[in-house]
């Protein structure tokens, strides 16, 4: 029969009749947690609830903490209950029995907790604040607090040994105790209320409430319903996830599940700074089996997770060395040292890891394209969040994979978050481009702590109505060293690197230097030039880390990648030759305009037809790739390279300008301004984007598929009717410039 007050609850816990299912995870409270609840206690305040489910069936358990240890990783270990053993299993409540176990029989960190006997006054304090001051301590400890001069005079005794005293005797030990240290009518007051309190706390069985589940034994509820409950059931600890049933669910077939991933865990954390996790661990053990990841969608299956958990403990050895190997090439090759940088959660290595669990020796050509796949997976956020998307990559094309699928995790990125370029990936992510401007994080040996801060201050740069792409390019941050002043006051650089508070040390040339600056670009009115060439030197710092040169990443992102259609565009053997050697095959960049004709997508080529039967003779479409038709006039000089471009891509048919090298850029800010006229029957506006290609600029009108072929053909001739002459006249004056 389950006694609901505090010292029956405490007794069964020591007897083992009271345990933690195989899905409880681990004790999470700290030390203040523990205090607010007994100062709950004392001052009669309700504590919340316990739900504990009475069964005489088969379980996995593992026995309540008797002593809490935080400095040591936890590694359970689980027992199987035998039948119509009368277990009472912790659905809900395992914090506050844990915490109340350690106040009242165990210890937290070898430590007891002890109570200063002459708290308790509610004189000043807010009602919010603790009015007992509890604090698991030594002994030694205790004597030194108590014999203290400093403040209110204060004693501290174990509550333990409060607790004991039989409630009829609290007052007299208290009196006694009080003479013994002299005190005085309030203060004795205080000790008598205390000790009073403490030895009656036991008995209480109001305070925290205790909710039993099939207390009756005429009443079973199914395992599926207590599941259930347990899922949903949450009062200030940690809430259940799916991983945890699942686990719980693996746990009866696998017995070991737990304290072997525990294990593991431990080991490829060793002495590296990643904070890998247990879920993390199953995933890559489920991908291996080709399973499902996403944890909900497996605990519905009972038959299959039971085959599961026969299949998944073989695949443990590989996946451990993969997992350590992932680390070291974090460490030494990625130059990544901290897990700050992983905001997007691991789900962006488990690729990587399940690569690494099939190939055990890798060559250096593979090793640079995990590095490069690692920073783009990372960076883009392309699995983050997107559980089913970074399975499918997984199983479709990392697994069986002869070499690491670079080709089509580039394609993958490029045609999700349109980066096409090296410069839009390191806008993605400001600390890992910062880590990569350092040649990875060292700053002050604990990169956990770096704060971020612009160059050229925020406020003045808006001020100064530059755009928010310019305020916050990668190029204008740093890291703060630990010594220095975080309120900057909006001090310009050129002042603040050389004074940057009381105290505070100048930064030298060789801090400057760390950060790719100099004295020079932190001068007023540098900004624009400072972010031209610290953003070419940050890149240049990519370009050693990957091993391979700027443009020839962008040409990997070129907008014929985002179809989709790697192989074809590119070939397979032109990524790899390029990793492995740091240039194209035979030193020659693809043609955009590849010879070899592709099949031209239906839409495009009805718009393609339109405008070829309109248009004049001389501006009549070319190309051979599936998903674009470019038209140059004839008039237009040679050394710019720009076109006329229809374009079918992401599912939107586009009529574009293009300017597609540095001399054609230098026309951009003419060009910009006919952004907002309005073109074709429709009248819509042009837009400007500066970004594509390669961040030299486009003018652009976009249509949905299945638009009026002539329409789109239309537009294209207003678009080139506003910008023919002014493209030759506006080339004639740069040319004259140069």
């Amino acid at each position: 029969m389950l006694d609901p007050t505090l010292l029956g609850l405490l007794k069964q816990i020591e007897q083992d009749e009271i345990v933690l299912p195989a899905m409880q995870r681990p004790f999470v409270w700290k030390e203040d947690r523990i205090y607010r609840l007994i100062d709950s206690l004392l001052r009669d305040f309700p504590i919340g609830a316990v739900m504990l489910w009475k069964t005489s069936t088969i379980q996995r358990f593992r026995r309540l903490p008797r002593d809490i240890e935080t400095e040591i990783p936890e590694v359970f270990n689980y027992e199987t209950s035998t039948e119509n053993a009368n277990k009472y299993l912790v659905l809900d409540g395992q914090q506050r029995l844990t915490s109340l176990f350690a106040a009242f029989k165990g210890t937290y960190n070898h430590k007891r907790l002890f109570i200063d006997v002459l708290s308790g006054s509610s004189e000043g304090k807010d009602p919010g604040n603790e009015y007992y001051d509890c604090q698991f301590l030594s002994a030694t400890d205790a004597a030194s607090l108590s014999e203290t001069a400093n403040g209110p005079r204060r004693h501290f005794i174990p509550v333990q040994d409060l607790i004991r005293i039989s409630p009829v005797h609290a007052a007299a030990d208290a009196h006694k105790k009080a003479l013994a240290l002299n005190l005085g009518i309030e203060e004795t007051e205080r000790i008598t209320n205390i000790y009073i309190r403490c030895a009656t706390i036991l008995g209480n069985a109001k305070s925290l409430q205790v909710i039993p589940v099939d207390e009756d034994p005429s009443h079973v509820t199914p395992i599926e319903e207590i599941l259930e409950i347990f899922a949903r059931v949450n009062s200030g600890g940690l809430v259940l996830q799916k991983s945890d049933l699942l686990m719980s669910l693996l746990d009866l077939t696998w017995n070991d599940i737990q304290p072997e991933l525990q294990m593991l865990v431990r080991d490829i954390k060793e002495s590296r700074p990643f904070e890998f996790t247990r879920d993390d661990v199953l995933k890559t053990l489920l991908l291996a089996e080709g399973a499902e990841t996403r944890f909900d969608k497996l605990v519905s299956n009972r038959k299959q997770i039971e085959q599961l958990a026969q299949k998944l403990p073989t695949y443990v050895p590989s996946i451990k060395k993969a997992w350590q190997s992932l680390g070291c090439i974090l460490l030494d090759d990625c130059k990544i040292h901290s897990e700050r940088f992983f905001r997007g959660g691991h789900n962006a290595l488990l690729p990587f890891v399940m690569y690494l669990s099939r190939h055990q020796n890798i060559s250096n050509a593979d090793k640079k394209k995990i590095v490069l796949g690692i920073y783009l997976s990372i960076m883009s956020g392309v699995f983050s969040g997107a559980e089913a998307r970074m399975g499918a990559f997984t199983k479709n094309r990392v697994t069986g994979a002869s070499s690491f699928p670079l080709k089509d995790l580039i394609a993958l990125v490029a045609r999700e978050y349109g980066i096409k370029s090296l410069d839009d990936m390191l806008r993605r992510h400001l600390d890992l481009a910062l880590n990569i401007a350092h040649g990875g994080i060292t700053l002050d040996k604990n990169p956990e702590e770096l704060q971020r801060d612009h160059i050229f201050p925020k406020s003045w740069l808006e001020k100064a109505n530059y755009s928010y792409d310019k305020v916050n390019h990668y190029a204008n941050f740093h890291f703060l060293r630990g010594t220095d002043n975080l309120n900057k006051l909006d001090k310009p650089p050129h002042e603040w690197f050389r004074n940057p508070g009381k105290n505070v040390p100048a930064y030298s040339e060789n801090d400057l230097a760390e950060r790719l600056l100099t004295w020079d670009d932190l001068e007023p009115g540098h900004f624009e030039s400072m972010i031209e060439k610290r953003g070419k030197k940050i890149r240049q710092k990519a370009e050693e880390l990957f091993g391979i040169q700027e443009d020839q990443f962008n040409e990997f992102f070129s907008e014929r990648i985002n179809t989709g259609d790697v192989k074809n565009e590119i070939g397979s053997s032109s990524i790899d030759s390029v990793v492995e050697t740091g240039t194209f095959s035979n030193d020659k960049t693809p043609d955009r305009d590849d010879k070899t004709p592709k099949p031209i997508r239906k839409e495009l080529a009805a718009v393609v037809a339109a405008f070829d039967r309109i248009a004049p003779a001389e501006l009549k479409t070319s190309g051979t790739a599936s998903h674009y038709r470019q038209v140059k006039p004839p008039e237009w000089p040679a050394g710019f390279k720009m076109h006329y471009e229809f374009t079918q891509v992401h599912g939107r048919l586009g009529a574009e300008l293009h300017l597609e090298n540095s001399r054609a850029a230098r026309l951009g800010p003419e060009l910009a301004r006919f952004s907002g006229t309005k073109v074709g029957p429709q009248k819509m506006p042009l837009e400007w984007d500066l970004k594509s290609p390669n961040g030299r600029g486009r003018l652009k009108i976009k249509y949905a598929i299945g638009e009026n072929p002539e329409d789109v053909a239309r537009t294209m001739l207003d678009l080139i009717s506003h910008t023919r002459d002014a493209v030759v006249k506006i080339a004639a004056s740069v040319s004259g410039a140069d």
